[in-house]
């Protein structure tokens, strides 16, 4: 039904779909509504929004907008879950759920990423003992050749500190650089607004239950999406330094 006299209706429309596979279930339910209604964002769903299908726990992914003649539009929400059932509590038999509310606003949601990055074995931590001395010749060695412009071997120069020569060797070999680990922190919070988003390239502690290191983080970037001054969500990238260093404060401190 998509209008009367007395205006548009919203109802659901036939046709909600339910798929499940072996690792999630999607749950794709049309609805009709006024154009104008359904291009306000506080009349849908938080995204985040929990919904049960089929004993499932699905939460609101996304939602498109279709406009069509007449000032009617179809909106699309898409829920999506992983394909474990919820646990029924004893007793009464019907399955714990969060309130279902249009106006419920989800917890945040944290995610994790690890990532290397190439970055001069100069930096390396188990070469950290390395004299400065050595470490001078060490760098001429990568930045301007083993052979300096006399045909003399720069090595040749080099203390017999254990850590030198083993990297000394490693340069001879070619090996200028490793991969070093880091860690990629996200949080995303739902149903804010934008004055939320901080400027970002600073060292910051991130929030939430992120893994302890031994270093610290800088805050990497910011991400959003919503309508005006309403954010559907905004999401905080936190990079850890690498192992065996800190984010240099006199760079990254606010």
């Amino acid at each position: 039904m998509a209008s009367t006299k007395l205006g548009v209706i919203e109802t659901i429309i036939p046709g909600a779909e339910v798929q499940v596979t072996r690792t999630g279930v999607t749950y794709t339910l049309p609805k009709s509504m006024a154009t104008a209604v359904a291009l306000d964002p506080t009349r849908h769903p938080p995204i985040g929004t929990v919904l049960q299908i089929m004993g499932h726990i699905t939460a609101l992914e996304s939602y498109g907008i279709t406009s069509e003649e007449g000032g009617v539009a179809t909106v699309s929400y898409n829920y999506v879950g992983t394909n474990a059932t919820v646990d029924t509590p004893a007793g009464d038999g019907a399955p714990a759920l969060p309130p279902y509310s249009f106006s419920q606003t989800p917890p945040a949601r944290y995610d994790l990423d690890a990532t290397t990055e190439a970055v001069s074995i100069l930096r390396h931590y188990r070469f950290s003992s390395i004299p400065a001395a050595d470490r001078n010749i060490l760098a001429k060695m990568i930045q301007e050749g083993v052979i300096d412009a006399d045909g003399v071997d720069r090595s040749a120069s080099l203390s017999s500190d254990v850590k030198t020569q083993e990297m000394s060797a490693l340069i001879k070999a070619g090996t200028v650089s490793y991969e070093a680990p880091a860690l990629i922190w996200r949080k995303t919070a739902f149903n804010t607004t934008w004055s939320n988003v901080l400027l970002p390239g600073f060292i910051i502690e991130p929030p939430g239950p992120c893994p302890s290191i031994n270093g610290n983080w800088i805050l990497a970037g910011f991400s959003g999406t919503g309508y005006d001054d309403f954010a559907e969500s905004l999401t905080a990238t936190y990079k850890s330094s690498i192992r065996g260093e800190k984010w240099n404060e006199t760079l990254y401190a606010r």
